[in-house]
């Protein structure tokens, strides 16, 4: 096996990095449940990429990954949300912000204003298209303007979270 291989492969080795990824998919099927009990829309708050991107942000994007890929899965298998094409939207949305949040990152806990804007950009702009595509552009247009309060938070606490834990590690 190759440098690059074992690189790429050595995460997935470690027990921890599922142990991770169990807590992140566990948090992400029961934080949208727990805000629509109290009526605080999933689709406005963005509960499911948030806690993707903390995955990628805080262990790495081996735990982005499969937080990414099983979140919306077992969410779906268990709630039925989200729902239809909206579970493609999302998967493909969550797959993402941990490929592009861990491109950024690569481990440091250091994330600018911009790169979290460029991950937003991103997942918003594959969500667009994909719904496009499927639905109708619309109902896209729409869902990126309810979702706007979900980006205004992960833009501000990403931001922060960083400034935090670098000044934390100093």
């Amino acid at each position: 096996m190759n440098a690059i291989a074992k690189t790429i492969a050595q995460p997935f080795t470690l027990p921890s990095t599922y142990l991770k990824a169990t807590l992140f998919v566990v948090l992400s099927v029961f934080t949208p449940m727990l805000m629509h009990q109290f009526s605080l829309g999933g689709s406005a708050f963005l509960p499911l990429l948030f806690i993707t991107f903390l995955a990628a942000f805080r262990f790495g994007w081996a735990v982005g990954i499969l937080s990414a890929v099983a979140s919306p899965l077992v969410s779906n298998a268990l709630t039925g949300m989200p729902p239809g094409i909206i579970l493609y939207v999302v998967l493909a949305q969550c797959v993402l912000i941990a490929l592009l949040v861990g491109l950024f990152t690569r481990g440091s806990l250091r994330i600018s204003f911009w790169q979290v804007l460029g991950v937003i950009v991103a997942y918003q702009l594959v969500a667009f298209a994909v719904e496009s595509i499927y639905l109708d552009a619309t109902i896209a247009f729409d869902a990126i303007v309810v979702s706007i309060p979900g980006m205004i938070i992960q833009l501000a606490f990403f931001t922060l979270y960083s400034r935090y834990l670098l000044k934390r590690k100093a």
